[in-house]
């Protein structure tokens, strides 16, 4: 009885060595995966705002495109009925 006391008592310091480092490594990983998540979020944010505003084209354009559109299905060779379909004959 008396070896396992002293087993014990040798243990003891070693036991809650180990238990306090594993808890300080779950706080750090916890730390580095809220900061991980939240920098890739926000990059994340910063590539859509950016694609989003690359995209874009001024109104002025965006007018000459669809009137291009306009011209090329009026000029079509297929006939077009007034709304501007094509027609079909069966």
């Amino acid at each position: 009885m008396d070896d396992i006391s002293i087993l014990l008592k040798e243990a003891k310091p070693m036991y809650f060595e180990r238990k306090r480092k594993v808890e300080q490594l779950k706080k750090a990983c916890l730390v580095l995966f809220v900061l991980f998540s939240t920098s890739i979020s926000g990059l994340s944010g910063y590539i859509f705002k950016t694609n989003q505003m690359a995209n874009t084209l001024p109104v002025e354009q965006v007018a000459s495109y669809y009137n291009d559109i306009d011209d090329e299905m009026s000029e079509s060779m297929y006939p077009l009925d007034d709304y501007g379909l094509i027609t079909v004959k069966y």
